[in-house]
C-alpha cells in the first residue's frame, strides 16, 4: 500500500515570539453533547473577529456519559472582545450547549 512512498525531513521555523496574539486573554469552556461540525462552527465564530485561537482541547468527559466538552484559550482584541465572545455563546446555545468564558 505504501510502495513508492517517500518520507522526507526538514527544518521549519516558527518565530521563538508570536506576539500578542499568542498571548491568552480567555478562558472558554462550552460543553454538551457532541454533534457533527461542532469544533469546526465554534472555530469560525472567531474569525471575523480578528481572535485567536491559542490553545484547544476537545474530547467526551469520561465520567458523564454522551457529554462533549471543548476548551478553548483565546486572544480576543479588545475592541472587539464583548461581542465575540456574544457570538460563541449564541453559537453554543443555537447549538444546544452551555457555554462560559472567563477572563484569563
Amino acid at each position: 500500500m505504501l510502495a513508492g512512498a517517500e518520507v522526507g525531513v526538514k527544518p521549519y521555523s516558527f518565530a521563538s515570539h508570536h506576539g500578542p496574539k499568542g498571548g491568552v486573554t480567555h478562558r472558554i469552556t462550552v460543553s454538551g453533547g457532541d454533534q457533527p461540525g461542532l469544533v469546526a462552527r465554534l472555530c469560525e465564530t472567531f474569525v471575523g473577529f480578528g481572535a485567536n485561537i491559542v490553545s484547544l482541547h476537545a474530547g467526551p468527559l469520561a465520567e458523564q456519559q454522551g457529554r462533549y466538552v471543548v476548551r478553548l484559550a483565546v486572544f480576543t482584541p479588545p475592541q472587539s472582545a464583548d461581542a465575540c465572545l456574544a457570538t460563541v455563546g449564541n453559537t453554543a446555545e443555537a447549538l444546544g450547549l452551555s457555554c462560559m468564558a472567563e477572563d484569563a
